[in-house]
């Protein structure tokens, strides 16, 4: 289980690399989303392409990120998502504040955008 960070244009994305979200993937999740700011990321998107399971913890992490992006005047989204996390997230109503995207270049040309 591990995070991957890579940068596209000014936006960062982190992606999960774990069939699971969950658990102790939590505090790294955290760390690096702090770390993002910190260095002046303000888009940030979480790639879940590799997340085919997602509980509680794992929606916690998610909301507590976009939290933390929102506090610090940034763009959060979601990439990717299995049909099972999409269900998941979708009965959580995350989805009401919370964007998700198919398409890597247009994930980031919203995010990016002036509005």
């Amino acid at each position: 289980m591990e995070l991957n960070t890579r940068h596209v244009s000014k936006t960062t994305i982190i992606s999960i690399e774990s069939s699971m979200m969950g658990g102790e993937l939590s505090q790294l999740l955290h760390e690096k989303v702090k770390e993002t700011i910190a260095f002046g990321g303000h888009s940030l998107i979480l790639e879940l392409k590799n997340v085919q399971r997602i509980n509680s913890i794992g929606v916690g992490m998610i909301i507590s990120a976009w939290t933390t992006v929102q506090n610090a005047g940034g763009k959060f989204a979601l990439m990717h998502l299995s049909e099972k996390v999409a269900e998941i997230l979708n009965i959580c109503e995350t989805d009401q504040f919370i964007p998700v995207f198919d398409n890597e270049k247009v994930a980031i040309s919203k995010l990016e955008s002036p509005q």
